[in-house]
């Protein structure tokens, strides 16, 4: 039953952060809106760290890879610059979001971790 749950919050979720990309990154979206998108990963990514380690091993991302994801469809490596400092200092700047340095496959990187209320463990049972 618990998995169920938790498959089906998975769905959801999954669904909602595709529609969200989807819709944005399309439109060449503002830093402010690509900021959005990685709070909404991050407390995805918490939660359902929370709900099953299974699933999500890790409750933290590295911005290398949220880069790559959010901005695969921008052409332009200077505007992909640009836009990336942008959001990365806004969200390092979040009190709610973590960054700190952890080893990773054997490599020293960057993480963030959403550390905020609206995350899993202020909804446990």
């Amino acid at each position: 039953e618990d998995k169920v749950k938790v498959a089906e919050l998975v769905g959801i979720t999954l669904q909602q952060l595709r529609d969200q990309v989807g819709f944005l990154i399309p439109l060449r979206a503002s830093p402010l809106a690509y900021v959005l998108i990685i709070v909404g990963i991050l407390t995805v990514q918490e939660r359902l760290h929370h709900l099953s380690p299974t699933l999500a091993p890790l409750a933290s991302l590295a911005p290398l890879h949220l880069r790559d994801l959010i901005l695969q469809s921008e052409p332009s490596p200077a505007r992909r610059e640009r836009l990336w400092k942008q959001v990365e200092r806004v969200v390092e700047e979040n009190s709610n979001v973590r960054a700190e340095m952890r080893e990773r496959e054997g490599e020293e990187m960057t993480v963030w971790e959403w550390v905020g209320v609206r995350g899993a463990r202020a909804h446990k049972p």
